[in-house]
């Protein structure tokens, strides 16, 4: 489970922040889902061949990043992948979380205000897109920056130490 964990906070860090130089992330998105994906394997294994169902929206998270970052679409199509993105990203934390709250009670105090964060920031997404009011789009933002920030140093940091 160290393992998992490890992958997972990695996987949040790289899709939190950015490290830009010379025009390119250091900590490509599309990389930070992919080893969030392998976290959640580890985490939810599945039974026999089938992964379990955090395991593909794992998979589903890192393949849409992976077509956004090669196909930088435009328009509609763009307003469709992100919102399918964002719901799909604020979906498999609570999963993810939910497993980890299961596995470790202490950190259950932590369970609502990662739930809030998680569907204001979504919330707010989806009403940018509707209303591109410049205020909606950062709270948006911020929320959802929040919503990592929370799952990172509330949830998988507690859960690591707890494995030591």
């Amino acid at each position: 489970m160290k393992r998992s964990l490890w992958l997972l906070t990695l996987g949040t860090l790289f899709t939190t922040l950015n490290l830009p130089v010379a025009g390119h992330d250091l900590l490509a998105d599309w990389l930070g889902y992919l080893l969030f994906a392998l976290g959640v394997m580890g985490l939810f294994p599945g039974e026999g061949r089938t992964p379990s169902n955090p395991a593909l929206f794992a998979w589903l998270l890192a393949g849409t990043e992976l077509v956004t970052a090669l196909l930088m679409p435009e328009g509609f199509f763009a307003a469709a992948i992100s919102t399918l993105f964002i719901a799909l990203e604020v979906m498999l934390v609570l999963m993810v979380a939910d497993a980890l709250f299961a596995r470790q009670p202490h950190l259950s105090a932590r369970e609502k205000p990662l739930r809030l964060l998680g569907i204001g920031s979504a919330l707010a997404f989806v009403l940018s897109l509707f209303a591109p009011l410049g205020l909606i789009t950062l709270v948006g933002m911020l929320l959802g920056v929040v919503f990592k920030l929370v799952f990172l140093l509330g949830v998988l940091v507690p859960a690591l130490r707890a494995e030591h």
